[in-house]
């Protein structure tokens, strides 16, 4: 593998890291709000019974109904989590595919066999440059596309 298609395989995996990493932040978030919403469903609860406390009637139901809502947001955390946890394991299948596809494929490099075998050389045609092998004019001194004396 070359350079280039090296440092096009690093960019590859930068950006999916960082899809990924993008995908999982906005789950975070959002399970941070589903936190953020319990608490507040806590000191809802709180100042319900409080109040109802210091009045001296204490309703059940109402209560059952925060505890509802408490219970919704950690049934959304517990499917944004598993969200999370999806994001990872098809980012781990993709990379293990992409490893055996890499395994299969046949290396092109070359070998000390086709390192001794002889070389073809093309000769140049009569009115090439012996150079760069461009045309040129009979009559032309010098060549128009490299710069060097054509030779006779």
């Amino acid at each position: 593998m070359d350079f280039f298609e090296k440092l096009g395989e690093m960019a590859k995996n930068v950006s999916e890291k960082a899809e990924d990493g993008l995908e999982i932040n906005r789950l975070q978030g959002e399970i941070s709000i589903a936190k953020g919403n319990i608490q507040c469903y806590k000191q809802e609860l709180g100042e319900y019974f409080w109040a109802k406390f210091v009045l001296g009637e204490l309703d059940d139901e109402e209560a059952a109904l925060i505890c509802d809502k408490v219970v919704g947001s950690q049934d959304c955390i517990k499917t944004l989590e598993a969200e999370i946890e999806q994001v990872k394991q098809n980012r781990k299948v993709q990379k293990e595919e992409e490893r055996l596809a890499k395994v299969q494929e046949p290396e092109t490099s070359v070998t000390p066999e086709m390192e001794s075998e002889p070389k073809v050389v093309v000769a140049t045609l009569a009115g090439c440059c012996k150079n760069c092998g461009q045309r040129v004019s009979d009559g032309q001194k010098f060549c128009g596309y490299c710069g060097k004396e054509v030779e006779k």
